[in-house]
């Protein structure tokens, strides 16, 4: 061990207090050696069974004492190795470390607990700290325990935890990545895992990610000036004075939100070309992003205009960053609640629906997957679905994510039922419903299908207008569906290319069992899609299915009478 180390490992070992006699050092150097070479047996191929069954129990043993389970983690942690040794040893540490935080952080002392998180720091955030070059499972899960740590501590027992991760976040592009991980796995065992540290916290913890991730001006206006937001905070059991000194600790504060909005635009300027880690920095800052965005106040999206942001990535030329973009678009929007709230048509409804029409992003990214400009949406490009029989794979899996975005944003947001109004411009949105419903995938089609039962029932939009402008496309579509039409050679296509939807299929299903559950689930929704478009416009829905009928004049005998069963059977359920 080189002598920096050195001191700082008996600087920690007389803190805990363990081994009191004898030179600790020399102890722990031969503890930690006896439970890497254990680790080495069990990994070993040439080991036999009863060699790996006492390593195994000399492992187990050391957990089993509290104290020295944590020593030996911090000893293991801060022990100089060869890169050979240094993965395997570094992993058994942090497993160590793991089992004393799950199992027996109650019963180890307030020293001991320091000298843990001290070492994690120590590890995580050194001046020339070993994960620099570690294996990413290493990074991640060193993160992992000094989130675990703070969870235990902070922030209470650790008031400096946000100024560290925010020196960590400037350090340089490796200390961001670590920054990152750790608030990230903070942020997602408080709201969205099954943590039971973090539940049994869960109100300190929630308050103090609020305090340090929206800005200080917006906690001030939300929680000082007494206006409504105050007042729900209040009934909710929100403890504010707690917030406002938190506020008040650093009245300058940006918070995490706007910090990683404003170093989501410097990397995505960067030379990504000159160094590979910023994609993987870009993608790890959406993830975060995601993450808090399924918490956080309309008024932190509001001052961060990550919205904006988030919509102008739809369109980015990076694959990864559109599908984690369309991700955190999800995320946001599937919160049911939005509609309820105060700020919802200004901070999220208007912004997408009017101005700057963010809408029309979305209607780019689709032109975009076939190739085609932002002034090509309309009749190219439905003639451009219809032609093309298959796109690859990621353009694919972005189109349908595409329509999990549209299919969440209706069900959670526009057809939501206490929507009271219609958006502006809400016939630029239903033509996004109809392109995708009336997409020659299934599965496209399928996923953004239920959203028309939430139309059919709400009073808001079961009459609206604008939907007769789509009324034969989608009556043709649905009919096509239920008798199967589009897939009869040769004859009457119906609105699909036979050649289309039988590229899709072989694209999207497997197997035909899956591809029957998802023929079978589609023409459950098209038969509720016309039983509603029955209800205004029953002359077009009879006209277009006595013209599928007398179309099977052309088709073979046995295709013919299944089609005309299932005509039939649409007929009399409308």
């Amino acid at each position: 061990m080189d002598k920096r180390k050195d001191g700082q490992v008996v600087q920690l070992f007389w803190a805990i207090g363990q081994f009191c006699k004898g030179n600790l050092v020399d102890q722990m150097e031969s503890a930690a050696a006896e439970l890497t070479s254990a680790l080495s047996t069990i990994q070993s191929p040439i080991s036999t069974n009863a060699q790996r069954q006492r390593a195994h129990e000399t492992i187990e043993a050391a957990k089993q004492r509290p104290s020295e389970c944590a020593t030996l983690g911090v000893a293991l942690i801060l022990r100089t190795e060869s890169c050979l040794e240094a993965g395997n040893s570094k992993f058994l540490a942090l497993s160590l470390l793991q089992h004393v935080l799950r199992f027996h952080w109650d019963t180890i002392s307030k020293q001991e607990k320091e000298t843990l998180k001290d070492a994690m720091v120590a590890w995580v955030a050194g001046p020339e700290s070993s994960l620099n070059h570690a294996p990413r499972f290493l990074v991640e899960k060193s993160c992992a325990v000094l989130a675990q740590i703070a969870e235990r501590m902070w922030p209470v027992n650790w008031r400096q935890f946000d100024d560290f991760l925010k020196t960590l976040f400037y350090k340089d592009i490796h200390s961001q990545e670590r920054a990152l991980l750790v608030f990230k796995c903070l942020v997602e065992d408080t709201f969205l895992f099954e943590n039971s540290i973090a539940e049994l916290r869960k109100k300190d913890l929630s308050i103090s990610l609020i305090a340090i991730t929206v800005d200080a001006p917006v906690l001030n206006k939300v929680y000082c000036s007494g206006d409504r937001a105050l007042a729900s905070s209040v009934s909710s059991g929100l403890n504010v004075d707690y917030v406002l000194n938190m506020i008040r600790a650093d009245p300058g504060n940006e918070g995490w939100l706007l910090r990683l909005s404003k170093n989501l635009i410097r990397l995505k300027q960067s030379d990504q070309n000159a160094n590979p880690n910023i994609k993987h920095l870009i993608r790890l800052s959406l993830e975060t992003i995601a993450a808090i965005l399924n918490w956080i106040i309309l008024e932190g999206i509001e001052s961060s205009n990550i919205l904006a942001l988030l919509f102008e990535l739809l369109i980015s030329p990076s694959f990864e960053e559109r599908m984690d973009a369309t991700e955190c678009l999800i995320t946001l929007l599937s919160r049911s609640s939005l509609v309820s709230e105060e700020h919802c048509w200004r901070v999220i409804l208007d912004p997408i629906f009017d101005s700057p029409f963010l809408l029309a992003g979305i209607r780019t990214a689709v032109a975009g997957v076939y190739g085609l400009g932002p002034d090509a949406w309309g009749v190219t490009l439905d003639q451009a679905t219809q032609r093309i029989a298959v796109i690859e794979t990621e353009r694919h899996e972005y189109l349908k994510k595409l329509a999990e975005l549209i299919a969440v944003f209706g069900e959670h947001q526009v057809f939501y039922k206490h929507m009271t109004q219609k958006p502006p411009n809400f016939g630029s949105f239903l033509e996004l419903v109809v392109y995708f419903t009336c997409h020659p995938s299934r599965s496209i089609s399928l996923a953004v299908a239920p959203i028309w039962s939430d139309m059919a029932t709400h009073e808001v939009y079961k009459h609206a207008p604008e939907l007769s402008n789509y009324k034969v496309r989608l009556i043709d579509c649905s009919v096509a569906r239920i008798t199967q039409m589009h897939s009869l050679p040769p004859g009457p296509g119906g609105p699909f290319s036979p050649e289309t939807v039988r590229a899709y299929d072989e694209v999207e299903f497997l197997e035909e069992g899956e591809k029957a559950a998802c023929i079978d689930a589609l023409r459950q929704r098209c038969m509720e899609l016309v039983k509603f478009l029955m209800v205004d416009y029953a002359a077009v829905v009879v006209a277009t299915v006595e013209g599928y009928t007398r179309a099977l004049a052309f088709t073979p005998q046995e295709d013919a009478r299944n089609a005309s069963l299932r005509a039939e059977r649409c007929l009399w359920s409308t």
